[in-house]
């Protein structure tokens, strides 16, 4: 095929916009995300730039999570590494006095303008006792994820000054869809606003306060205890008492629980995923996250009419 001057000089763009391409990821810096939620935050900001690893890849608890070596390998190598703080991924705590000492460590709950929650109480015995601890699924809330982004975008573009540019403009990108996610989610789940509702465990308030939900209890006040007879007994009650309502399981989870307790009651049992635990990893990820949880919500709740 014979090339004209035109065609000639667009190859030569093309090539040149590959070559940049390419030495835009080799240059990027080496980042780590903990959790599916925060990897996807930090996937949009340095979309077309480089891609981060996740280091929490498999289904499970960041409560309960086991490091692997091929994470130990990840932090050791890592420029920054993106979590939100011990009492969420306890599993990281140590790891990244021993493995990270070269990288920059960045918890996201000391963001700007992220504004978090103590752990709610437990209204079927359970109370803090006056020693308030945060809850640190803030990621549940898009305008906690917006500063989240744009704290993100502020670290990457400190490190890697070649890239400002560009992390600064997807970072805009990705708050616009952010207000956007948020609207849509408000107009989905105020049908079903004042619905009660129960849930394996308290990880949801941050989603619950946004969008005004009517959440009545955890079934487990503490991941690391199961619940006694008398619990038991107890949520039996209360779930009667409400009526016919939605109790929803987790993904992470044994749903053997849920069914004893929902036994006989009327109730019915979903699920609700603060993780992502079975969507694949990537930007869209925190956008399929929260508007699955809205949708879950929605079917169980909308049926209870």
């Amino acid at each position: 095929m014979k090339l004209t001057v035109r065609s000639a000089a667009a190859l030569s763009i093309l090539c040149f916009a590959w070559t940049s391409a390419g030495n835009a990821a080799e240059n990027a810096p080496r980042v780590v995300a903990s959790i599916k939620p925060i990897h996807s935050l930090v996937s949009a900001i340095m979309n077309g730039i480089g891609t981060p690893h996740l280091l929490m890849s498999s289904a499970g608890s960041p409560h309960t999570y086991q490091q692997k070596p091929s994470g130990a390998r990840l932090l050791a190598n890592a420029d920054v590494i993106f979590w939100m703080a011990p009492t969420l991924e306890s599993f990281l705590e140590k790891a990244l006095k021993s493995a990270a000492q070269n990288a920059r460590v960045v918890s996201l709950h000391d963001a700007p303008s992220v504004i978090l929650l103590t752990s709610p109480d437990d209204p079927i015995g359970h109370s803090h006792g006056g020693n308030e601890s945060v809850d640190m699924h803030a990621w549940l809330d898009p305008t906690n994820a917006r500063a989240m982004a744009m704290h993100i975008a502020t670290v990457l573009a400190a490190i890697d000054a070649a890239n400002s540019e560009a992390y600064g403009k997807n970072a805009i990108a990705l708050d616009g869809r952010l207000v956007d996610l948020d609207r849509r989610l408000a107009k989905t789940l105020r049908p079903v606003s004042d619905r009660p509702y129960i849930v394996f465990h308290d990880a949801y308030q941050y989603f619950e306060n946004r969008y005004d939900l009517d959440k009545s209890f955890a079934v487990i006040a503490n991941l690391h205890q199961s619940p006694g007879a008398k619990r038991l007994s107890t949520i039996r009650a209360r779930i009667q008492e409400l009526g016919s309502v939605c109790v929803f399981a987790e993904p992470q989870f044994n749903p053997a629980l849920m069914r004893t307790i929902t036994e006989n009651t009327g109730a019915r049992i979903a699920v609700l995923d603060p993780l992502g635990a079975t969507l694949n990893p990537g930007p869209e990820l925190y956008f399929d996250l929260l508007e699955g949880m809205a949708n879950d919500l929605m079917r169980c709740l909308g049926a209870s009419s």
